[in-house]
């Protein structure tokens, strides 16, 4: 019996379907966040970068004088503004958390980028002036709406205020 040449092509092109296909690069999810903060002022900023999930089970804010404060808050803008008045650090307390934090001269700037991020990230930045006495700034950036948050960059101005910019995609 003889199988007609057009069934053996069809079985042949379905075998190879995909084939052609990009191969994803191991260890690659495809849910990394890379974060970018530039400092354009002319003084140093101490800058924490700290990647959570919500609800937080709470956040821990440490002091000038060198207290800290235990707050039970499930978000960054459940904290009360005054809470941050002259504080100098933050602590994210949350399952999976990535903290990382840096020292950026006048006119320097990092670039991180964060692997295995599950969709529902947000991420939280803290930036505090070192040769000031003026509050540090806190923010937090997560996207919505089954959306998942691909990019930050936070840029100091030189006039110490800030700019945030942040890119999301489909999950």
């Amino acid at each position: 019996m003889r199988v007609p040449t057009t069934v053996l092509a069809l079985v042949a092109l379905a075998a190879l379907a995909g084939c052609a296909a990009p191969a994803a690069e191991d260890g690659d999810t495809g849910r990394n966040v890379s974060v970018t903060v530039t400092n354009n002022a002319d003084t140093a900023y101490d800058v924490r970068v700290v990647l959570a999930t919500e609800p937080f089970d709470g956040v821990e804010i440490t002091y000038r004088n060198g207290s800290t404060r235990r707050l039970a808050v499930d978000r960054i803008d459940r904290i009360p503004p005054a809470r941050l008045e002259r504080a100098t650090d933050i602590a994210v307390e949350a399952d999976p958390v990535q903290t990382s934090q840096y020292t950026l001269r006048a006119g320097s700037g990092i670039g991180a980028s964060y692997t295995d991020v599950p969709d529902d990230t947000t991420v939280v930045y803290f930036l505090r002036a070192r040769a000031s006495d003026a509050n540090a700034s806190i923010g937090a950036v997560r996207c919505g709406g089954g959306s998942r948050l691909t990019e930050l960059t936070v840029d100091i101005n030189p006039d110490g205020s800030f700019s945030v910019t942040n890119a999301c995609s489909g999950t």
